[in-house]
Parts: C-alpha cells; sequence; structure tokens
C-alpha cells in the first residue's frame, strides 16, 4: 500500500479560515447534540431525556439518511452482491425505518421493508459513540480555546476542591463537554473561537530574522488554537462515523435477512444463530461499498500530491474502522441483540466477540481491496512516471501479493490471506468495481 502524504495545501487553507461559533454549531459534534439533548448536555451521561414527536422525527430523518444510502447502494450494486450471495431474492418496496418510542427495546424489520427501532434504542446508541469520542480527547484540551478555557478551568477546578467527588472518566468528558456546549451557546455566532491576529503578525515578520524569534511565541500559542479548531472537525466527523456507521450496519444486517430469504423464521436454533452470521457477512460487504461509494473522487497531481475533495478520500482510504466495529461496540446489546433469539426455546444471538472476529477478517479483505483498486486506479491517472507494468494486470498482481503473506506476518494477515484464496472471484469483482470503470470515476 502506498504511503499516505501529508496534505499541506489542506492544512494551509484549514488554518487560514477561523473556525467561528456558528461553525462550530454546525458540527455533527454540536448538531446532534442539540438533537439528542434538546435542553443541554446534562452532566451525567446515564440520563436520556424523553422527547417530543417532533424530536422524534428530526431523528427519524436523520436516520433515514442512513437507510436510504444503503439501500440505494443495495439497488447499485445488484449484480456484485448476488455474485457474493447467490441465494439473494427480490426486496419488496423501499427500505425505510420507523423511530418507535415505547420505551423498551425494539429493533425490527417486517416483510415489507420497514424497520422499527425504539428512540430509547438510538439514544443509547448515540450516548456511547459520543462517550466514546470525548474519551479519545479527555486529556488533549482541543477544547481549550481563549473564549472558553476559563469555564472549563473553573469546572476542573471545582473538580479538584471537591474532596468528596468520584467521578469516572465518562462522567468528567461529559461533564466537561456539557460545559463547553453551554458557553457555546452564550457567544456570537460570528465569534471567532481563535483570535486571529497574532497568528497574522506573525506572518508578516516571517523571513525577517530579527523580528521573527519574538513573534513565534505569540504565533504558536495561536497556532495551537488553530489545531484545536481542526480538532474540533476531525472529532465531529468521528462521532458522525461511529454513530451513523453503527446505525448503517444495523440497517444492513436487518435488510439482509429479507434479501437473503430469512423468512418466516425458523425454529431451529442452530439455523437462527447460522442467519446472524450471514445477515452480518451481507452487511459489512453492503456497507463497505456504500462508504467507498460515498468518498469523492481520488485524484492525484503528477507529483503525486492531491488537492480539494481528494484529503476527504485520503482519511477515508486510511480508515481502518468499519462500520460493523462500531456496532458492536456501540449499539450490540442495546437493543436485545444479546437475548433471547426468537421464540426459539433456549437459543440466544451468538456471543458479541464472537460475531465481530467472525467478520473481521472479511471486512478487512473487502476494503483493502477497494483500497488498492482506488489506488492503482488514481496513479494511473495521474500523470506519474510509473512502471507500465504496473496497470498490465492489477489484479492478479495484487492478488498473488495479498495470498501469500511473509512468513513473519501477524495472525490477522495471514487470515485474510487464507480468506482471500477463497474468494478469488469475489475479490475480482469487487477490484474492478473500482478499477478502471466509468461508473465509479464519475461519482469521483
Amino acid at each position: 500500500m502506498i504511503t499516505l502524504f501529508e496534505n499541506h495545501e489542506y492544512v494551509g487553507q484549514t488554518l487560514s479560515r477561523p473556525l467561528t461559533v456558528a461553525n462550530a454549531r454546525g458540527t455533527f459534534l454540536l448538531g446532534a447534540s442539540r438533537l439528542f439533548y434538546p435542553d443541554g448536555v446534562p452532566s451525567d451521561p446515564d440520563l436520556l431525556p424523553d422527547l417530543t414527536a417532533k424530536q422524534l422525527k428530526e431523528i427519524e430523518n436523520l436516520l433515514d439518511s442512513v437507510v436510504t444510502r444503503v439501500d440505494a447502494t443495495r439497488l447499485r450494486h445488484a449484480a456484485l452482491l448476488s455474485r457474493a450471495h447467490p441465494e439473494l431474492r427480490p426486496v419488496p418496496g423501499k427500505l425505510n425505518i420507523t423511530v418507535l418510542n415505547q420505551g423498551k427495546s425494539v429493533a425490527a424489520i417486517e416483510g415489507s421493508g420497514r424497520l422499527f427501532v425504539d428512540v430509547k434504542v438510538v439514544q443509547a446508541i448515540y450516548r456511547s459513540a459520543l462517550l466514546s469520542t470525548l474519551i479519545d480527547d479527555v486529556g488533549n484540551g482541543w477544547w481549550s480555546f481563549p473564549s472558553i478555557a476559563p469555564a472549563i478551568d473553573e469546572f476542573d477546578q471545582k473538580l479538584i476542591e471537591d474532596t468528596t467527588a468520584d467521578m469516572s472518566k465518562e462522567q468528567l468528558a461529559f461533564s466537561r463537554f456539557a460545559t463547553f456546549s453551554s458557553e457555546l451557546e452564550k457567544m456570537s455566532s460570528l465569534q471567532p473561537l481563535s483570535d486571529m491576529s497574532g497568528f497574522a503578525k506573525g506572518a508578516r515578520t516571517v523571513g525577517d530574522g530579527d523580528l521573527l524569534e519574538r513573534s513565534m511565541a505569540g504565533t504558536f500559542g495561536v497556532l495551537q488554537t488553530r489545531l484545536a479548531d481542526m480538532a474540533i472537525i476531525e472529532r465531529s466527523r468521528a462521532l458522525e462515523k461511529s454513530f451513523l456507521g453503527a446505525i448503517a450496519f444495523f440497517a444492513a444486517h436487518e435488510l439482509a435477512h429479507l434479501a437473503l430469504g430469512h423468512f418466516p423464521v425458523t425454529l431451529q436454533c442452530t439455523e437462527a444463530q447460522s442467519r446472524e452470521f450471514d445477515a452480518d457477512k451481507y452487511s459489512v460487504l453492503l456497507n463497505a461499498i456504500a462508504n467507498f461509494d460515498s468518498l469523492p473522487r481520488l485524484t492525484l497531481r503528477p507529483d503525486g500530491t492531491a488537492s480539494g475533495r481528494s484529503a476527504q478520500a485520503l482519511v477515508a482510504l486510511s480508515s481502518t474502522v468499519s462500520d460493523h466495529e462500531h456496532f458492536f461496540r456501540h449499539a450490540y446489546g442495546l437493543a436485545n441483540f444479546d437475548s433471547a433469539l426468537g421464540s426459539i426455546p433456549g437459543c440466544i444471538y451468538p456471543p458479541q466477540d464472537e460475531r465481530n472476529k467472525s467478520v473481521q477478517a472479511y471486512a478487512d479483505m473487502i476494503i483493502d481491496a477497494i483500497q488498492h483498486a482506488l489506488w492503482i486506479d488514481a496513479l494511473r491517472h495521474s500523470g506519474m512516471v510509473l512502471p507500465q507494468d504496473l496497470f498490465q494486470s492489477p489484479f492478479e498482481d495484487y492478488f498473488e501479493k495479498v495470498t501469500a503473506p511473509p512468513t513473519d506476518a501477524d495472525v490477522s494477515i495471514i487470515e485474510r490471506a487464507r480468506l482471500a484464496a477463497s474468494h478469488h472471484d469475489l475479490l475480482r469483482d469487487i477490484f474492478f468495481t473500482y478499477f478502471g470503470t466509468e461508473h465509479t470515476r464519475a461519482n469521483r
């Protein structure tokens, strides 16, 4: 795999545009928190507020956009999915979702293609994804902007002085985020989160050796806050991917039960559990191609650099977390996925770890094939001076390489190689779906 380069143009553009309060409020990080916590983020992460019918509809619209994307991918890549799953059956109608407000764990699909999920399940999935995002950054200070830092510092100081406080890392992260969100709502929409005057002063002195050193201290401080601007955006993207990825996997998994002919419900426990594993594999493939279809076109200049929206493709191409991982991390168990399976006495869903492990190598294999196809295709159209034999038999060269790992390779690579060897035709279909086709290049 080609080593990712630093996109200096992307970083430079980001540094030249100060993030305003309105920009921050418009991120998924802050926008989703207002949707799920309309009265403000509580300091206690265990609290899931009651929502109005209007708020339920807004959440349903958000989830429906995910379900629509999954369903559109199913229709667009019907031939590929059929080759991977010869037993596929036509799905009646359009897949859609209904958010219920029954106060209990509900997640199911009807034969008509309508998904049902209770809002408490959705709220709990969002809370889990949000907490994961916040805990990952609890010590990095990405919300310590000059206009907000005093409130965060005051909160931290009170926590230090309160010797009776015994907060978990989840409570700490959530409380700081609640403080951050509350302070942000008090600020003017057009107010920049970072003071750019010091950065501008430093930029004017670049090249003047006598003045440069004196301006560096102030410039570096402003640069740190600008990097915090970028961190908000990246954390917001991480939350969006984590939460909506879990929803997408759930939707595709339930869709698989229809497409794979898992109705009527079987009364055999072994068969029922086997159907869960089959639905997981279908969901992994469907979501992988849905995610890569949504990427901007990956284009490279003759010098090997990228510009514009290709930066987004580069970030996504370097991601190793699949939607199934988000699902098993944030959603499993929240909708009775770890309880009794159907109405079969004594039958339960396969264990979470077992299901996750069963599709990990499969997901890695699919993602690796798509990544390689996109890279080789981008190189071929870049104008770079490259050996011509690189493009003569791209799949065969790739397949030979991935199915013959080095003897000192780790277990995951060996397992991926074993799977690749037994899925030659599927890998070839996937590879050429993303290499040299007018359809995929037109969408990028």
